[in-house]
């Protein structure tokens, strides 16, 4: 989006990078709790399949963390327009994290030979 009159790119606000971020770690969140990747991928009796779905699980629980303390730094900020770039330094580096560890979990999720 343009501002109109100074040419520049317009920055993305804190509420749509909070709304995002909490989008894709729900998403992270029920896909690891529900155990619905290895219902889904790993047929009875394979267990090496379970394994590498809870290896990837885990792995992928870094950059969740990662997220989830940038999201709670961007909320404990105190408000004031000084503060707005921080807070959107913050979730958006927060939305960054929550896809790498999207990202782990469909690499992990992915069906091996």
């Amino acid at each position: 989006m343009r501002r109109s009159g100074d040419g520049g790119a317009r920055p993305v606000g804190t509420r749509a990078l909070a709304a995002v971020g909490a989008v894709l770690g729900l998403v992270w969140l029920v896909a690891v709790l529900s155990g619905a990747g290895a219902d889904a991928l790993c047929g009875p009796g394979s267990q090496s399949c379970l394994e590498r779905i809870r290896l990837f699980d885990w792995v992928s629980a870094a950059p969740a963390l990662l997220a989830a303390v940038l999201t709670a730094a961007a909320a404990g900020t105190r408000p004031g327009p000084e503060r707005a770039q921080v807070r959107r330094y913050a979730l958006g580096y927060a939305v960054v994290a929550w896809t790498m560890a999207l990202a782990v979990l469909f690499v992990g999720y992915a069906p091996i030979g």
